[in-house]
């Protein structure tokens, strides 16, 4: 902290001592102007004015933030009493809203479509430092309609359907990591995203209890008569070890997968298909009396585990009734990874496949609940997945198949393409710490970036908002700045200069002066710092310039009286277009020293580019002597999203300027 209050100190009197000044809130370095012992006019340093910058209308965000839940207390985001620059003020306000009606997110309840959420749920994330898989509360929910375009893509292995400012969780061929990015530019690259992620920490309970219950007894002698009832309580079951839990896990699974409730005499639960042995085991460690029989029906073996009523009502609340219905229990799908992968492989042996050729693990199962849960056990334990609606049969129950992929990323733009699609309807996201949800569309899921509303009740507050700007620079996430821009009147540099500035296009427009417009009587020149110091090379510059200066006004004198002469190589029908003409042909003799003033504009995004190219020490110095005062003004305007940056001095008395987050 101490060496940004220095650095903050150091850029506000290095702008006083390069002549800078504040007026009406606009900062400015001027330079003054020189002349040659005969008059030629140039400069020694660029000029730099600010002369347009953000100005933001928070009040005017009231009655939007006003339509949302009051608990969010978003109408607060108006009334924060710390002030800031306007252009750090747009920033944070920035936001996206992102996905169409069909997709689901996946949520401590299950999936969800994003209009069915009650915003109790935890949503699952990623860490997207270690790539673990968490769950978060979101911070605000975002749901408006929408009527444009869209980007769409379907492959075997993905879907989705999405705004084009919508971030995406991405890995793309010119950069070394995932990270955020804007779908609308990556739309016509080849990329990766996130099907499943690097790990699960998962817990095991210290407890599971099944629940005790009250009934009542009528009594009677064997005569009949009534003498009443008995009420009666069963205490519940506690099963406080790991080898207990672990059991009762497994129990569930097999329920899930093949089992069924047994009512009446002996209740308790029974388990079909070949799997007599690890159920025994299992009902033995359960303190449960197990036995098996087989199916007069069919020739199946049948298991039933005994328990009365206490199992047959933990299984039916807790995993589901009937197949249509089976689930499991949310402790059991927040297991540690170990215990999730033997979970994984007795639903594939109870009620799946492999394949033979390719080793490809399938869940069939008539649950969608099941499918979806299977689906959250395999990102958990780093396994991409799809589920796929089968051909109904006709009098039988629809079906479902859960592929297991092997990998946990796939491609974008490679085979499939990303489309542009016409859509209307309601379009819908959420805010999380990470920044990252885990949704699907079409059965197929993936990790992908999520909005940065900023209104919410953990909101940012303007006081902290450096700290929060400090947070997106860092990441990479720049594209919020991209919503403030500035402009500039830039003077004092030299033709070579402006070649260079003008190549920075993205985010940045240029209006420069035009040497066939504008007449020798503005001409000026500037003067390279490492001329100014040496008397001789001082000396050879204005000489330059003067004769530079007298060769372009010879020229324009002898042109003239041709084109009044009526030379065919200069023919124009008016004055305007005769002097253009003229001038045109005359600059061919201007040297790249010749002054070239410009208008110039950015966002903040590319202005921080600019000075990090051009401010830095390998910069040639004329334009890193323009990127340094464009700073300072910058730093002066908003000292917030300019603040993480540090000036340095190099041997030669010039400066750098840098900072940690480049190519935010």
């Amino acid at each position: 902290m101490e060496t940004t209050r220095q650095s903050a100190e150091r850029a506000k009197e290095l702008f006083e001592e390069l002549g800078g000044a504040t007026t009406d809130g606009f900062p400015a370095i001027h330079s003054p102007a020189h002349r040659t012992r005969t008059g030629t006019p140039y400069l020694r340093a660029p000029g730099v004015v600010m002369i347009s910058k953000p100005q933001t209308n928070v009040a005017g965000l009231a009655g939007f933030l006003e339509g949302f839940d009051p608990e969010l207390n978003f109408p607060g985001y108006v009334d924060d009493p710390t002030p800031l620059p306007d252009s750090s003020q747009l920033c944070k306000t920035a936001g996206q809203t992102c996905f169409d009606e069909e997709t689901e997110i996946l949520t401590d309840e299950g999936w969800k479509r994003f209009s069915d959420l009650s915003r109790d749920e935890l949503v699952l994330t990623m860490n997207p430092e270690s790539g673990r898989a968490e769950f978060q509360k979101p911070l605000a929910y975002q749901a408006l309609d929408y009527d444009g375009f869209m980007f769409g893509f379907e492959s075997s292995s993905l879907s989705f359907l999405l705004t084009p400012d919508h971030r995406q969780w991405a890995k793309t061929r010119d950069s070394t990591g995932y990270g955020f990015h804007r779908t609308w530019k990556i739309a016509n690259k080849t990329f990766l995203v996130r099907t499943a992620s690097d790990g699960w920490q998962g817990m095991i309970p210290s407890l599971v209890e099944i629940p005790g219950f009250d009934f009542s007894q009528r009594m009677s002698n064997h005569t009949g008569a009534d003498y009443g009832t008995r009420a009666s309580s069963v205490p519940p079951i506690t099963f406080n070890n790991q080898e207990e839990i672990r059991a009762l896990a497994l129990l569930c699974v097999y329920y899930a997968a093949e089992g069924s409730l047994h009512k009446g005499e002996g209740e308790g639960v029974v388990i079909y298909g070949d799997h007599a042995d690890e159920v025994k085991r299992i009902a033995e460690v359960l303190h449960l009396t197990a036995h098996t029989y087989v199916d007069r029906r069919n020739g199946c073996p049948r298991t039933m585990v005994h328990g009365g009523k206490w199992i047959s009502r933990f299984f039916e609340e807790e995993c589901g009734k009937g197949s249509r219905n089976k689930r499991l229990p949310a402790w059991v799908l927040n297991l540690p990874s170990d215990w999730l992968q033997e979970i994984w492989d007795v639903l594939v042996k109870t009620d799946g496949h492999v394949q033979k050729r390719s080793g490809t693990e399938y869940l069939n199962t008539t649950s969608t609940t099941l499918a979806g849960q299977a689906q959250e056990i395999l990102c958990k334990l780093g396994y991409g997945s799809r589920v796929r609606t089968n051909k109904k049969v006709e009098g039988r129950l629809q079906t479902y198949s859960l592929c297991r992929k092997t990998r946990k990323q796939t491609y974008v733009n490679r085979g499939h393409r990303i489309e542009g699609k016409r859509y209307a309807g309601s379009v819908y996201c959420l805010t999380t710490e990470n920044g990252i949800i885990f949704v699907r569309r079409d059965g197929k899921p993936h990790f992908s970036g999520n909005c940065y509303m900023s209104f919410g009740p953990r909101r940012t507050t303007n006081d902290n908002a450096a700290a929060y700007f400090e947070r997106l620079t860092s990441a990479g996430h720049g594209s919020v700045l991209e919503h403030s821009n500035f402009s500039f009147l830039l003077y004092g540099i030299s033709r070579s200069v402006t070649h260079e500035l003008v190549r920075h296009r993205a985010g940045a427009a240029f209006s420069q002066i035009s040497q066939r417009y504008v007449s020798g009587a503005v001409l000026r020149f500037v003067e390279r710092p490492e001329y100014q110091e040496d008397p001789d090379l001082h000396r050879l510059f204005e000489e330059r310039a003067d004769r530079a200066a007298a060769e372009y006004e010879a020229m324009a004198d002898q042109l003239l009286e041709r084109q009044e002469g009526g030379a065919s190589m200069l023919t124009a029908d008016y004055k305007t277009d005769a002097r253009k003409k003229v001038q045109q042909t005359a600059r061919s003799l201007l040297p790249n020293e010749t002054e070239a003033p410009m208008v110039f504009t950015g966002n903040v995004r590319a202005l921080r580019h600019i000075i990090e190219m051009r401010a830095d020490a390998h910069a040639e110095s004329e334009i890193r002597n323009l990127a340094l005062r464009i700073f300072l003004c910058l730093r002066t305007a908003d000292p917030i999203l300019f603040g993480d940056y540090e000036l340095g001095e190099l041997p030669d008395g010039t400066y750098t300027v840098t900072t940690k987050n480049r190519k935010a």
